[in-house]
Formats: structure tokens, sequence, C-alpha cells
């Protein structure tokens, strides 16, 4: 394991590193709400200035994530939100859960939102998800990132 990997493993370990999460939707909501109750500080980003506003006053839009779980973690600003990308820019891990959508092909669109390049956001964080390349189940070939 290399230092750079190390070093965040151990922030992991002591719940210090910071998550980003970009797209508060029904997948990356409940991610954001998982990681900051288990401790992590959480950085959630979208683009939908109202959901960011109700977000913000501890209200969920999302039915798998009721307001007395949410709430808590933005008051306590274990989970801060916003509308800027360059917050992210704290993140050392950083997951991407934007709405994909399908080109003529039925194969997923992963250049319909070219501000959230996973090339970019690898040169701010130290890991980088991708939801958007990733298919339901794991088939015979999972993806797999290794530091």
């Amino acid at each position: 394991m290399n230092d750079i990997a190390a070093a965040l493993g151990q922030r992991i370990e002591a719940r210090s590193s910071r998550v980003g999460v970009i797209g508060l939707g029904y997948v990356g909501l409940p991610l954001a709400v998982a990681f900051a109750e288990a401790g992590f500080p959480v950085i959630g980003v979208d683009a939908d200035a109202d959901r960011i506003g109700r977000l913000g006053r501890g209200s969920s839009p999302v039915e798998d994530v009721p307001d007395h779980r949410l709430a808590p973690l933005v008051r306590g600003k274990r989970l801060v939100v916003t509308g800027s990308i360059e917050a992210l820019g704290e993140a050392d891990a950083i997951l991407i859960c934007v709405p994909t959508p399908l080109s003529k092909s039925k194969e997923p669109d992963i250049t319909a939102h070219p501000e959230f390049d996973a090339g970019r956001l690898v040169q701010q964080a130290r890991l980088v998800l991708d939801t958007r390349n990733l298919t339901g189940g794991l088939g015979p070939h999972p993806h797999v990132i290794r530091l």
C-alpha cells in the first residue's frame, strides 16, 4: 500500500476523512446520510436550488430519508449541503450520484454532465466513485478501485 492509500485509510478509520456526494436524489441523499450517521463529515452538492434550500432546512425530498434522520445531521453540520462543486475541494472521497441518460443505443451517456468529470475530480480527491458507469448487479466483472 502506498503512502496516499495509507493516509486515507487512517483518516477513514478515524472518521475524519471528508466525503463528497454529487447529486442528492434517491441514490445520493441516502448515501450522504449514511456516511454522516457513521461519523464522517459530508459535503453534499446538488444543482437544484429548491432541493438545496429544502435540505438546508432539514426537510427531505426523498421518501427513504425521513426528516428526523436528516435534520440533526444538517443542524450539527455533519452534512453540509451546497450548490457549489468547488466545495468538494476539501473532500477525500467523492461519489457521483447524478441521473444518467441513455444514448440511442441504450448505453449510459456519462458525457451528459461534463462538470462532474471523474478525471478532473480525482485531482481534488483521493478516491472518486462514479456510479454513472455501474450497471445493476455485480456480474462476472465487478468494478474494483485499488489505491
